[in-house]
């Protein structure tokens, strides 16, 4: 019996296995270093804090040190499956160093702010956003350093994690075996069902799945436009940092970050904090997609002879 086809296709390795690897790595690195040593930084004197945003250094602490080594953990869980399975660079993802490298990820995160000051705009006009203060008027001046510091952290650290898993590992293998346009569009269809909140909360089931699709297809419209990691990694850091800095999902005073302020509104209108998009926010993933359109057409226009 031939058993070679389960594991290979065309001499290729077949995708499920490196993508079971990699599964595998990162449930033990959670069990082996993540778990572990966010108890012994706790044991220190650090507490893990529930709440969602922390305002306190030694709360700051432990989260940035169990977001760093959970990223590393998801960085390396990439390497080894692409590094001895599947024999690729690590670089093949995406995480390639040029000179226009820091331009590409302002740009990404420039861009991911337009997808949340869209529908802060159409919320101010329609009555539905309103800023009650600053952090500091309510907590100590003070509390707003380490509350910054938290917000980069968890918003680098989930652009990190999403970006390189659905764009640079999924959308980049399917690619190269297959071609573009079903890397893009599988990689987006997984991050919305990965993505998707059920039907457990007031957000429209429908609307979570459709919305969360979209956005994973933005971002990979962002990876294909330098064809590297650093654009789509911008956005998503961008989209999440200015979630929390302008408070779009309506913020009290222990969850901001920069600004307490109220939303209300119809709920498939206004950002909420129930899973997904809603769909002020699809129209500033809209704009963003429009953009990178015009852009990449520029490109093409000035390199043609």
């Amino acid at each position: 019996m031939n058993i070679k086809p389960l594991f290979y296709r065309q001499e290729q390795v077949r995708l499920v296995w490196p993508l079971l690897l990699m599964i595998v790595l990162i449930m033990l690195g959670e069990m082996i270093l993540v778990d572990p040593i966010g108890l012994f930084v706790t044991w220190l004197g650090f507490p893990d804090s529930p709440h969602a945003v922390e305002h306190e250094w030694s709360l700051v602490a432990n989260d940035v040190i169990k977001r760093s080594i959970r990223s590393i953990v998801i960085l390396l869980s990439l390497w080894v499956p692409l590094r001895f399975v599947m024999k690729q660079s690590f670089h093949s993802t995406g995480y390639k160093f040029q000179k226009w490298t820091a331009a590409q990820l302002a740009l990404g995160i420039a861009l991911g702010f337009i997808v949340q000051l869209i529908p802060l705009l159409l919320m101010s006009l329609a009555g539905w956003y309103s800023m009650e203060g600053w952090l500091w008027d309510f907590k100590p001046f003070v509390a707003i350093f380490p509350a910054l510091v938290f917000s980069f952290i968890y918003s680098t650290e989930t652009a990190i994690i999403e970006e390189s898993i659905f764009r640079g590992f999924l959308m980049n293998s399917l690619n190269s075996r297959y071609n573009v346009k079903v890397g893009l569009i599988s990689s987006s269809l997984v991050f919305g069902l990965l993505h998707f909140s059920g039907a457990s909360n007031e957000f429209p089931w429908w609307l979570s799945l459709i919305s969360a699709t979209a956005g994973g297809f933005v971002f990979g419209q962002a990876y294909l436009l330098y064809g590297n990691i650093w654009t789509p990694l911008g956005i998503h850091f961008g989209v999440h940092f200015s979630a929390r800095t302008l408070g779009t999902v309506g913020l009290s005073a222990d969850e901001a970050t920069l600004l307490v302020t109220h939303v209300d509104g119809p709920v498939m209108l206004v950002v909420t904090k129930a899973g997904g998009a809603s769909l002020f926010e699809l129209l500033g993933y809209g704009v963003v997609s429009i953009v990178m359109v015009i852009i990449r057409r520029r490109r093409i226009l000035h390199s043609a002879p």
